[in-house]
């Protein structure tokens, strides 16, 4: 089974166990989880923590999972995969 599938499976038994299908309350949810996580890699990766790709994985697992209950879809993240890269490329002009 793939990581996605892996998370989309996570996503509908927590959706369906843990909030008996209220999306409101699991988005809330997760939103707060992903501003939890914020400090953590901060501190971890200030510490050089091996902890760090296990929380790195978290923040990706809580995105994909944001990302699928809002039907995100994969023209809107290559739409922000090439944002990225159009900044990317603004801020290194920016240092010519």
């Amino acid at each position: 089974m793939k990581t996605h599938d892996k998370i989309k499976k996570l996503l509908e038994y927590s959706l369906k166990e843990e909030f008996k299908g209220d999306k409101d309350k699991f988005f809330e949810f997760y939103l707060k989880q992903l501003g939890k996580h914020i400090p953590e890699l901060e501190d971890l990766k200030s510490n050089k923590d091996y902890n760090l790709k296990d929380e790195v994985a978290d923040v990706f697992i809580i995105g994909c999972i944001l990302s699928l209950i809002e039907g995100v879809d994969d023209k809107t993240i290559l739409k922000r995969v090439q944002r990225f890269r159009e900044h990317i490329d603004n801020k290194l002009k920016e240092k010519v």
